[in-house]
């Protein structure tokens, strides 16, 4: 581990390693990065830039101005001066329409992703990174201790999600903050700070100033441990998945409910809470007891299981042909409502499926694979964390 304050001169040869981990990508690769106007994120926009120049590709920097102080605009302004002089192409995304009163950070975050997910979207990009570190993972683990999270929320924040047709990378999560600062400096470069991030109205303020560095390193040993676990759970629910759920071309699926009641418990409340995100379009997964309760009628013959609602999703029997299946279908969603596009894909232990702007698009269902995985849902975070050994 380097020491803090000491300059890492080779912290873009990591970035690259951590980059090719991260693959696959297309040839040229086209990097969409949020950046702020933060050390982390300018940091991230020129390791990027120069790590896509290398590949004979190019990145995009996306700014998002979510309209809640007024030097916002000028900061933004001040990013892409500071990058266009480097030859890097900068973009400034506003956050329009009325602000809630409560719960304005969850607020402003889900706002920033969907403005970046959508011109993601809409210029065919097919990666998108974003500048959380070391102690940003410190900081999540910390706080879903807090709240009683259960294993999976203890990984802390995948390196890799995939959404429907762009993946969030986050490349920086073995580099500290300091590492990433002083790299910064020796590149000539200035960078915003964010009174916010000194706000001691927020939790996520209070516990980053209360924490030490044993605390941090603590954390970040509880992230890699878990993020094991939940791995390789993960790759058994694909199998599970792809062995007893079947994607219908009306966005409905058909789980095989003789097939369910035969797998552990813990594995059969993972496999309906995954199938109820993909047909319902929630960004979280059902609450514990909901999902407690559906099992017990999906798992008892009697009293017999009769349609309910769970997540968006309407849940009913299915009894055709001889079989049992159970069939989640979406609610009836208002007019011009977009119904969520994930699903079951092929290859969960390849590379991922993204060479080509065609292959990123594919869907295919499980029946017709040998193998398969269960993309999460947007937002949702659930993909596979891939631990880290070694921390900068």
């Amino acid at each position: 581990m380097a020491a803090s304050g000491a300059p890492s001169p080779d912290l873009a040869e990591t970035f690259a390693r951590q980059m090719m981990a991260l693959g696959g990508f297309e040839p040229q690769p086209t990097l969409a990065i949020a950046v702020s106007g933060g050390a982390d994120s300018l940091a991230l926009t020129l390791l990027a830039s120069d790590w896509a120049a290398a590949q004979g590709g190019r990145v995009l920097a996306l700014t998002v101005d979510h309209g809640l102080r007024a030097e916002a605009a000028q900061e933004a302004a001040r990013v892409e001066d500071w990058l266009s002089a480097r030859g890097i192409a900068h973009e400034t995304l506003g956050w329009i329409g009325p602000k809630p009163a409560t719960g304005l950070q969850a607020a402003a975050r889900q706002a920033r992703y969907a403005l970046l997910g959508q011109r993601c979207r809409e210029a065919g990009i097919l990666h998108l990174l974003v500048a959380h570190h070391a102690e940003d993972q410190a900081e999540t683990v910390a706080l879903r201790q807090a709240a009683g999270s259960g294993p999976d929320g203890l990984a802390g924040m995948a390196e890799c999600v995939d959404y429907a047709d762009f993946r969030l990378l986050r490349p920086l999560l073995t580099i500290r903050r300091q590492v990433l600062r002083d790299w910064l400096r020796g590149q000539g470069m200035g960078w915003i700070d964010d009174p916010s991030n000194d706000d001691p109205r927020f939790t996520r303020v209070r516990l980053r100033q209360a924490l030490s560095g044993d605390d941090i390193d603590a954390l970040l040993a509880v992230a890699q441990k878990a993020g094991l676990d939940r791995q390789a759970r993960d790759r058994r629910l694909a199998r599970l998945l792809v062995r007893l759920a079947t994607r219908r071309d009306d966005g409905a699926v058909e789980i095989d409910r003789a097939g369910l009641r035969a797998v552990e418990k813990t594995d059969a409340l993972a496999l309906l809470a995954r199938c109820v995100l993909a047909v319902g379009g929630g960004d979280y997964a059902p609450r514990s007891d909901r999902l407690e309760r559906l099992w017990a009628a999906v798992s008892n013959e009697v009293p017999p299981l009769r349609g309910r609602t769970l997540g968006g999703c309407v849940i009913s029997p299915l009894r055709r042909g001889g079989t049992d299946r159970l069939l989640m279908r979406p609610e009836r969603r208002a007019e011009g409502r977009d119904r969520p596009g994930f699903g079951l894909e092929a290859e969960p232990d390849a590379d991922h499926l993204n060479s080509s702007k065609q292959v990123a698009s594919k869907r295919i269902a499980p029946e017709s694979a040998s193998t398969g995985a269960f993309r999460p849902l947007a937002l949702a975070d659930f993909a596979v964390a891939r631990p880290v050994s070694r921390v900068i």
